[in-house]
């Protein structure tokens, strides 16, 4: 059967695939043939144009033995991650002549992410892959969870050598927002003056510490006493948030930022008294060392200095 001599004719001509040949002494011919492609055939043996009994016998042809380079991955944790959640793929493993295995031959795997930026790099080993062979599909599903975000290299090998397209480069991004891990900076996170916007910028950050490179995320702002404006939150959409508050009373004040029913603290005078969130001061004029002048309590008089350090007004 010219299938039973497969699709390989550079690797198994079909002149070398089946030889017949007399066995001596024996009255049997020997039958020898090499199948590449893996399957069910029916077996046709006809002598002198006269079929035998043994047409039709079923001959199982099974891949040969794994060979990594002819093997391949797939799925969504083959081409990208988020820090903290599972991420799955699949591995076909496969004979040289790309037929699929239909038994487990152990694959392994080495993970690591280079996270960082410039020269200030970090090289951290994940947890490798934990693989289960199903037979069913002759399938493995691959498993594996990384906390850390940034680029991840994924080995997968059969017998010590890489499969297919590996190793695999790809980006752990970072997980949902965390607002017990996320940042304030800036001068607005100290107090501002009376009738002044004070500002700051809230860096977001992950559950396990990674920074956070879009935005989207419902941080809510709230100040009291309220001041004359609400106060309001712009996002960046780079995993930065401008919070901008302009209060209209002096005294000590309570700005708080939320993310669902959790604070953000770091960064900040927290505090839970006489409310959760950033303990400020608002400050009036006479608060800053500046001096008030009452025009009907002032007197003028003559002074000896010279020209270029008057005040004139």
């Amino acid at each position: 059967s010219a299938n039973l001599l497969g699709n390989y004719p550079s690797q198994v001509t079909d002149t070398g695939a089946v030889t017949i040949a007399p066995v001596p002494n024996t009255g049997t011919l020997a039958v020898q043939y090499i199948a590449t492609a893996a399957g069910t055939y029916k077996l046709t043996v006809v002598v002198d144009g006269v079929s035998t009994p043994i047409t039709g016998t079923d001959v199982l042809v099974n891949a040969g033995p794994i060979n990594a380079a002819q093997s391949t991955a797939d799925g969504t944790g083959w081409f990208s991650a988020v820090a903290g959640a599972e991420a799955t793929f699949f591995v076909t493993g496969r004979d040289v002549y790309g037929n699929t295995r239909n038994q487990d031959d152990s694959p392994t795997s080495k993970l690591q992410v280079l996270r960082g930026a410039g020269s200030v790099n970090e090289v951290v080993n994940v947890p490798s892959a934990v693989f289960t062979f199903d037979a069913a599909t002759q399938l493995y599903t691959a498993k594996y969870t990384a906390n850390v975000a940034g680029t991840l290299e994924m080995n997968v090998y059969f017998g010590g050598v890489d499969i297919a397209a590996s190793p695999r480069v790809i980006v752990i991004a970072a997980g949902p927002s965390d607002a017990l891990k996320s940042v304030l900076s800036g001068s607005g996170t100290a107090g501002t003056l009376v009738g002044r916007v004070g500002s700051m910028t809230l860096q977001a950050y992950d559950a396990f510490g990674n920074l956070k490179k879009t935005g989207g995320d419902a941080f809510r702002v709230t100040l009291v006493p309220a001041g004359s404006s609400d106060p309001s939150i712009a996002d960046n959409g780079d995993g930065t948030y401008t919070i901008v508050y302009s209060p209209s009373v002096a005294g000590d004040a309570t700005l708080a930022v939320k993310l669902f029913n959790a604070y953000v603290q770091q960064g900040c005078n927290f505090d839970t008294v006489p409310t959760s969130g950033c303990q400020i001061t608002v400050k009036g004029a006479d608060q800053m060392g500046a001096q008030v002048i009452a025009i009907d309590k002032t007197t003028y008089g003559s002074y000896a200095v010279p020209l270029s350090t008057r005040v004139v007004g």
